[in-house]
């Protein structure tokens, strides 16, 4: 008779791909009590104490870890351009446009507050030609990347397409997730070392750690492989809680009760500032291209909503719920603001937003009775989920004139700039 996890694993929809063990490390000699699982997508059907996984994210802690166990924190206040020559050459003259390198600390990028892109690998660019009949422009040759999911390319090209792409926040003033991140980080810890990452990853965490089928490569026999090779502050107010009492206090809790009392205010002088700011229909000022953009601010939710938006003609919600694997129905598009922005006396200012496609039902059920400091924030996760052509799909730039008026806002991936209409 099968064990009641193991009746679980065997339960679960063949289409479920499902593996769980159980390990206890406080044994003289570490044991696996309980392993069970299988495959039936995959080419391997069996999942045992054999089985090498591809890992995602724990990988970025092995980065750190590696770091710090061989060069500890000193360098952590170093810009990363003092480490990295491919950064110390780049233009730092567009806030806007270009990346300040030179103010992003290596902490910065161990850290998640860089403010720079998700990912440069996953852009949408290879499907040019596919994607503009739902409402993308096409790209020329010098748009495309270099990089691709299928096609990985070496640190020169690597360097040569980041440069390209645009501030998603400041650096060191909002954490913003990020994957490049870390494999810049691991570039400059091999500039200041004079090692290869591998080798030190090795030294350092694999081999003490007795972790002898793990390493950046894939295995040389994919017999144990389980997963194939293949895609892989706001409102410029703040408050302190101090508190002291034998028993401690739950900070988070004061702060939901504080939070309660100061954010419908600040939301709503936030959203009366943001109708009349940005709210309106934008559009091309080309009749021969259909796109527009209409945006309003008085919905009673964080961020700007999205209520119509044209493409070249396309309904481009659809595409996102497309390219998000989200129903249109529950597709919510919010603009959020970001701290990007330039100012210049003789052309007003622009400034940076970003936009999150979020799910209507899953992000604001009104059973929630979290708080604000309880309750999981994942639109900092979402950021910059896809490029197209080195730039950012849910950026987008509103431009002032010299006086307060917004009057255009730009859409950078779709290369467009439209109209605000009066």
């Amino acid at each position: 008779m099968p064990r009641p996890a193991t009746a679980a694993l065997a339960s679960q929809p063949s289409s479920h791909p499902l593996g769980a063990s159980l390990s206890s490390l406080q044994l003289i000699q570490p044991q696996t009590i309980f392993i069970n699982g299988t495959t039936p997508l995959l080419r391997w059907q069996t999942v045992d104490e054999n089985s090498i996984y591809r890992i995602g994210n724990i990988s970025k802690a092995f980065t750190v870890y590696t770091f710090l166990l061989e060069l500890g924190d000193r360098y952590w206040n170093d810009a990363v351009s003092s480490h990295v020559p491919e950064l110390a050459a780049a233009s730092t003259g567009n806030v806007v446009t270009q990346v300040q390198w030179d103010q992003v600390t290596l902490g910065d990028l161990a850290g998640q507050m860089a403010g720079i892109d998700r990912d440069y690998f996953g852009d949408l660019a290879s499907e040019t030609v596919v994607l503009n009949q739902v409402g993308f422009p096409l790209l020329n040759s010098s748009e495309m990347p270099s990089c691709t999911l299928t096609q990985p390319c070496d640190r020169a090209g690597f360097f040569a397409g980041i440069l390209h792409l645009n501030p998603v926040f400041l650096p060191s003033t909002t954490p913003v997730y990020s994957n490049l991140a870390f494999g810049i980080l691991a570039y400059a810890l091999e500039s200041i070392t004079n090692k290869s990452f591998n080798s030190m990853l090795d030294d350092r965490v694999l081999t003490p750690l007795k972790m002898t089928h793990s390493s950046l490569t894939t295995p040389s026999t994919t017999t144990d492989g389980v997963i194939p090779t293949g895609k892989i502050g706001s409102y410029g107010v703040g408050f302190v809680v101090l508190g002291s009492s034998v028993g401690g206090v739950a900070p988070d809790g004061v702060s939901d009760v504080i939070g309660a009392i100061m954010l419908p205010a600040l939301e709503n002088t936030a959203r009366a500032q943001a109708q009349a700011a940005f709210q309106g229909m934008y559009q091309s000022s080309d009749p021969a291209v259909n796109s527009s953009l209409t945006i309003v601010a008085d919905d009673g939710l964080p961020g700007m909503p999205i209520t119509s938006w044209i493409s070249n003609g396309t309904d481009f919600f659809g595409t996102i719920a497309s390219l998000s694997g989200q129903s249109i129905l529950d597709l919510s598009l919010r603009v959020y603001p970001t701290n990007v922005g330039a100012v210049t006396a003789s052309e007003g200012s622009r400034i940076a937003f970003r936009i999150i496609p979020e799910n209507k039902r899953a992000h604001y059920s009104s059973v929630s009775n979290l708080g604000i400091f309880t309750t999981g924030c994942e639109t900092w996760f979402a950021v910059v989920e896809a490029n197209y052509g080195g730039l950012g799909l849910d950026e987008v730039v509103f431009n002032k004139g010299v006086g307060e008026n917004v009057e255009s806002v730009e859409v950078p991936s779709l290369r467009i700039t439209m109209i605000k209409e009066v």
